[in-house]
């Protein structure tokens, strides 16, 4: 199933408060959540313009917006942009919203019980892994035809279609897929866990993809902020993927005409790509 990927996973943290995401990367660019296109050539500093798109919307909603700014360090910095358009840094990140008790669906064994898991089933069984995976995608098609995206089974099945993408060294779908499910699961009160799982296998799947993938990029930004806004304090994730955007960006160096680095772009599928992260599969 082709799941869009948000840059953010809701619009709110809590209800009434607003919180922008920022990813400065190595060599300057600077994105914003919900923003297109990145901000280029200037040093960063609370009079960058990036904090334009920021101050407007604290001064349009009349009430302050918290942002979270990542670098590719591995810091992540808190900080609130007042309706006078201030931006101030705060000591703490406030804690993402999370159940101690989810919603039971996430965990009532539907997708077990599903008709079409009976082909995804068997194609594993043959070794068949496109096989099984072209079968997972027409699962979760089904599943999100009967209960709409915004459901915990449409997130369970996506994550189901990630793990058999990854079994099938395809880094780029699983990538997307674990990302996309951990936006939505945050969004559909999932409990931490899970998410943070779902986190964790976006950004060993990722590591793993190459740079010439067009999906590379898209999902690399939006697994930035989503573990800028999920995770801050998770150092290592926030370091490993910043650090990296660069290269799969358009005009990065791994899309410029130097054979070399084009040629290294295809992860060793066989090793870990960061000690860190366990292998997605």
């Amino acid at each position: 199933m082709a799941t869009p990927f948000p840059f953010s996973p809701s619009p709110t943290l809590v209800p009434g408060e607003a919180q922008a995401t920022i990813v400065v990367l190595p060599g300057g660019a600077v994105h914003v959540s919900g923003e297109s296109e990145p901000f280029e050539g200037e040093e960063w500093s609370t009079a960058h313009e990036a904090w334009t798109p920021t101050r407007v919307r604290a001064a349009r909603r009349g009430c302050p917006v918290r942002v979270s700014v990542g670098f590719s360090d591995g810091r992540v910095e808190a900080w609130v942009v007042h309706p006078d358009r201030a931006a101030l840094p705060v000591l703490e990140h406030r804690r993402p919203c999370g159940r101690e008790r989810a919603d039971p669906r996430w965990s009532d064994g539907a997708l077990d019980r599903h008709p079409l898991l009976r082909a995804v089933q068997a194609a594993r069984r043959r070794g068949d892994w496109p096989g099984a995976q072209a079968a997972a995608g027409r699962m979760s098609a089904h599943i999100w035809a009967e209960f709409g995206d915004e459901h915990p089974y449409a997130v369970l099945a996506d994550e189901f279609e990630a793990f058999i993408a990854a079994r099938a060294r395809d880094w780029p779908t699983a990538a997307r897929l674990y990302a996309a499910g951990a936006a939505r699961g945050h969004r559909l009160g999932s409990s931490s866990g899970p998410v943070h799982r779902a986190l964790d296998n976006a950004v060993t799947a990722w590591l793993r993809a190459s740079m010439d993938d067009g999906e590379t990029a898209e999902t690399g930004l939006g697994l930035a902020h989503l573990l800028i806004r999920l995770t801050p304090h998770d150092a290592r994730a926030v370091t490993a993927v910043v650090s990296r955007l660069p290269s799969a960006l358009p005009g990065g160096p791994r899309h410029r005409p130097r054979p070399r680095l084009v040629a290294a772009a295809v992860v060793d599928a066989s090793r870990p790509a960061d000690a860190r992260f366990p292998a997605a599969c």
